[in-house]
């Protein structure tokens, strides 16, 4: 068993980040009217992002429980733990509102089909407390609805966490014990809103994976515990009849494949590993900004095909670019806004 001196740095994790937000991102670029030809290529990546999501999810899962045990956390450390994820998220996550929120002001001012748009006080305080879904607002943009899942994922996962480490016992009690957090989504019918019900066997995933990792089993002992896993929340989802934007049993394959990658898997160092790692690093920075800029994609090109018809050709040259746009804007809040943020909420620790 791993003690909390010696857990690594695990470049899984961030190469899973990677991939996850660029599946996301590659799903709003994707799938738009005006880009005939790009779509003809990669028309095939839309309706993916939500595969991109639950692996957040996941690495959630495991990311948080693990810092919490390297940090060796109690419960009377919950106020500050959940002060440093504030402090941690909420900056980035203020900014990217900010910048939505202008990227929406113009996009409607340029329509000429819709009319100007401009944000509500009460629609911005409920996304500051992530409650839109209890309230008849909608979130300025689609991607925050998972944000308001995490944030109930930190709150609960400092309340239960010590639980987790005060079980004095085997390894099958513990992995029994935390694969009960699928149970919740049993209620997701009862209380909607409250989406980390519904979406709660990934996250249970995670902390299967993590209580895997400190044990270090083998690798058979692995793929049998996730896989038991992933059927026990199939197998709990369907009893409730509960429904996902895709199939559920691919979502929990794709899963327990990210599952068994951190897990089992080191990725060596080279050029295209290094990208994804970078887009790792930058992933919650660019996941935040990133539709916004890809909602812009259709007003420009028509703007082309309306007004320099002689330009038409680069059309389709638009999506590469709004992409390669957003990953420079991600990389410009990740460095003024995230990482100082990071900075802050690490003397938080130091000083506690």
């Amino acid at each position: 068993m791993l003690t909390k001196d010696k857990l690594p740095f695990l470049n899984s994790i961030h190469y899973l980040r990677g991939l996850a937000a660029l599946i996301v991102v590659l799903e709003h670029a994707v799938g738009k009217s005006e880009f005939e030809r790009f779509n003809y290529y990669f028309g095939w990546l839309d309706h993916l992002g939500i595969y991109g999501v639950v692996v957040f999810f996941l690495i959630s899962g495991f990311v948080l429980p693990y810092s919490l045990y390297k940090a060796d956390y109690q419960i009377k450390d919950f106020k500050t733990f959940f002060y440093r994820r504030l402090i941690r998220i909420e900056p980035t996550y203020i900014a990217s509102i900010v910048f939505n929120c202008i990227i929406v002001m113009l996009i409607t001012r340029l329509a000429t089909n819709a009319p100007p748009w401009s944000p509500d006080t009460s629609q911005i305080l409920l996304h500051l407390g992530y409650l839109i879904p209890f309230s008849n607002y909608e979130w300025i943009q689609g991607v925050y609805w998972t944000l308001a899942i995490e944030f109930q994922f930190y709150v609960l996962i400092g309340l239960l966490f010590p639980l987790i480490t005060a079980l004095k016992t085997n390894l099958a009690s513990k992995l029994l014990l935390v694969n009960c957090f699928s149970i919740l989504v049993l209620f997701s019918g009862i209380i909607p809103s409250l989406q980390i019900l519904k979406y709660s066997g990934f996250f249970s995933l995670g902390l299967v994976v993590f209580i895997l990792f400190i044990h270090q089993k083998s690798k058979q002992y692995n793929i049998i515990s996730i896989f038991l896993s992933g059927l026990f929340y199939l197998i709990l989802s369907k009893s409730v009849d509960v429904n996902f934007v895709a199939p559920l049993h691919s979502l929990l394959i794709s899963s327990m494949f990210a599952a068994l990658l951190i897990l089992q898997w080191s990725p060596k160092i080279h050029n295209f590993n290094r990208f994804i790692l970078f887009l790792g690093s930058i992933s919650f920075s660019w996941y935040v900004t990133h539709q916004a800029l890809t909602a812009l994609m259709e007003p420009a090109a028509r703007f082309i095909k309306n007004t320099l018809p002689q330009f038409n050709m680069i059309i389709n040259f638009i999506p590469p670019l709004t992409i390669v746009f957003s990953i420079a804007v991600a990389y410009l809040f990740y460095k003024y806004v995230e990482i100082p943020s990071l900075k802050w909420s690490k003397k938080i620790k130091e000083t506690r």
